[in-house]
């Protein structure tokens, strides 16, 4: 690997380097969720107590336990938080400032080592690639793996001193556990490209290894977190929604990484022996975790699992897209700018081919963060504001944990020892967040972790299950502690309130889609038209005013839009009145507030507007 020559000043490096730093940020930025990704709450609750003198405590005053897999990211997350900055902004913009600079940094090196078409692709296809950009800002460990690897990547692509490589390495393997053969194998492509053993390294990074592994072991009671202990030993009865493919069928298929894969082979078919270090480092990481988690795969797809291959390929496929530049050097002396405009051609084909699945992808994780990640972050909210602080929350997810703001039993056993116990048996705990079980519905709510506790439902969070998806999550109290509960809401079913259905011809339905939710389907010509009892409903509630809400529903599929299904005309009256006359299409919902009096009914009718078509409208009230 030759250096090419630097023809540009610092200043302008720097210029330039910020200005991939902006790219990315703003990549990052179009990825971020409504919340953190729920394990990334985990972080945040040991920030907090680590700020109070508890150093991976989980619950304040309890004994350290070493939950969160990356024992390193609550330390990051904590210094911007002891600085003043909010909690949730802290990890984001920690995660944000991290990642944006390791990935910067690795576009400049590819640039520098191999030439300014190998750093572009780099840049192009990390930002399109929406699990990076979106683990980058999730409040995952992700950003601090891409800087440790960004890391090694450099001592490997330049001359570096041997505690550098001892650090990096070390560093790896004290990051996450299945990062300890990613430093093993940083030492193996150094003792390969140096040609001689790399002693004062491998030193370096035993002890730096040794020392956290000795300390946990004496601090935590175990060499290993308690998290890889409960999902190695104790998860295998749980029902898997993944198969054994999963690692490989995202790593090498999904959307833009099907182009990677590809390039990354060529690479190694045309430069295995000339970049043989740094092709044993990309290409034992991928190796390594696919083995792994081929084997010992999780229960539900944890993609961050998956951002060291991730990366790896990244790095060998721009590597790969500039290899036609330098044969077309080597062959044709004074006509390599053909092949460059050969491979920006490639870069603009393969963003052209891969946009669309990204913008989908992108779509998808955004609407778990707002529906399913938001549901049961507020019911974490709800119970702080709702409830004495003394109460104790038993929860098996780190959003409603962390906002619950109260001494919480972790039910997965992720950032608690294991007990072959029913925690809520064991400790009856107050309060309850519980996902439903599947099949149940907000108004008749089932849950298997109760098993008949004397428990009741006193809040349910359903914005996920209104959207078509079969979750939802609910508060339960103990009910010896009810009296101690504010702004009790259990669940309302608005049918009891609904008379004189007249559904439209073959397509006509009306049926109840969460709480104080109506799914509304006109029918081919004519409209599916309902009497609401709304005096009724409000004296039921204890309000005056009733606020209705009517859009299309978000899981519409892209397919129908396309073809301009989603489209309907709504109509509201009150005695013959018209208050509402308007047209709903996907993404332009309405929402009106009306004083209702003693005694009045609404009338609603919808229609297709003309087009039969995948009209899934959504009428909330409340």
């Amino acid at each position: 690997m030759n250096l090419q020559t630097n023809r540009i000043s610092s200043l302008q490096i720097l210029a330039l380097f910020s200005g991939i730093v902006l790219v990315f940020l703003f990549a990052m930025h179009s990825r971020l969720g409504l919340e953190v990704a729920d394990d990334g709450a985990f972080f945040l609750r040991y920030a907090e107590n680590m700020l109070k003198g508890q150093f991976w405590v989980w619950n304040s005053g309890e004994a350290p336990v070493w939950g969160a897999s990356a024992p390193l990211y609550p330390l990051i997350v904590a210094i911007p938080m002891a600085l003043g900055l909010p909690p949730e902004a802290a990890i984001v913009a920690s995660g944000l400032a991290c990642a944006s600079v390791s990935l910067a940094a690795t576009v400049l090196m590819l640039g520098h080592r191999f030439g300014v078409i190998v750093g572009l692709a780099f840049l192009l296809f990390s930002a399109l690639d929406t699990g990076i950009m979106y683990f980058s800002g999730a409040g995952l460990e992700t950003p601090l793996t891409l800087a440790l690897l960004t890391f090694a990547l450099w001592t490997l692509l330049y001359e570096s001193p041997a505690w550098g490589v001892g650090l990096a390495a070390g560093l790896l393997m004290v990051n996450k556990l299945d990062l300890v053969p990613v430093g093993g194998l940083l030492l193996l492509s150094h003792w390969l490209q140096d040609k001689r053993f790399p002693k004062v390294a491998v030193i370096i990074a035993a002890a730096i290894a040794l020392a956290w592994y000795g300390f946990a072991w004496w601090y935590f009671g175990a060499p290993v977190p308690n998290s890889f202990l409960t999902k190695s030993l104790h998860q295998d009865n749980q029902p898997k929604i993944i198969d054994w493919t999963w690692f490989a069928g995202f790593v090498f298929w999904v959307g833009i990484h099907k182009w990677l894969t590809g390039l990354s082979v060529f690479t190694l078919w045309r430069k295995s022996r000339e970049l043989l270090p740094l092709m044993v480092f990309l290409g034992g990481i991928l190796i390594v975790h696919l083995v792994a988690y081929t084997i010992k795969y999780p229960f539900e797809p944890y993609n961050w699992y998956a951002m060291p291959a991730l990366f790896t390929l990244l790095v060998a496929a721009s590597i790969g897209l500039g290899l036609p530049v330098k044969i077309g050097g080597y062959y044709f002396l004074g006509r390599a700018w053909g092949a460059k405009i050969i491979a920006v051609s490639f870069l603009i084909l393969i963003f052209f081919a891969t946009i669309r699945s990204e913008i989908f992808g992108t779509t998808n994780i955004k609407m778990f963060a707002s529906h399913h990640e938001f549901d049961r972050a507020e019911a974490g909210r709800w119970v702080a504001e709702n409830t004495p602080d003394t109460f104790v929350v038993y929860t098996m997810w780190g959003n409603p944990a962390y906002y619950s703001k109260r001494k919480v039993l972790d039910g997965s056993f992720l950032n608690r020892k294991f007990e072959d116990a029913d925690l809520i048996k064991k400790y009856h705990p107050e309060v309850l967040i519980l996902q439903n079980n599947p099949g149940s519905t907000p108004m008749n709510p089932v849950f298997a972790a109760t098993k008949g506790e004397n428990y009741r439902v006193v809040k349910v969070f359903d914005k996920t299950y209104s959207a078509g998806m079969d979750y939802f999550f609910v508060v339960l109290v103990r009910e010896d502690v009810l009296g101690k509960v504010r702004n009790i809401d259990p669940p309302r079913d608005l049918m009891p309130f609904v008379s004189n259905i007249q559904l439209g011809d073959q397509f006509g339905i009306l049926k109840p889609q969460g709480l104080e939710t109506l799914f509304v389907h006109p029918g081919a010509v004519t409209a599916t038209s309902f009497q609401f009892d709304a005096s009724g409903y409000l004296r039921d509630v204890e309000k005056k005013e009733l606020y209705i809400r009517a859009g299309i529903a978000p899981n519409i599929p892209e397919a129908a839009i396309k073809r301009g299904a989603g489209n309907v005309h709504i109509r509201i009256l009150q005695n013959e009145k018209p208050l509402v006359d308007d047209i709903i299409k996907v993404g332009e919902p309405i929402q009106r507030n009306f004083p209702i009096a003693e005694g009045q009914f609404l009338l609603f009718a919808v229609d297709n507007n003309g087009g039969a078509d995948t009209d899934w409208l959504l009428l909330s009230i409340h």
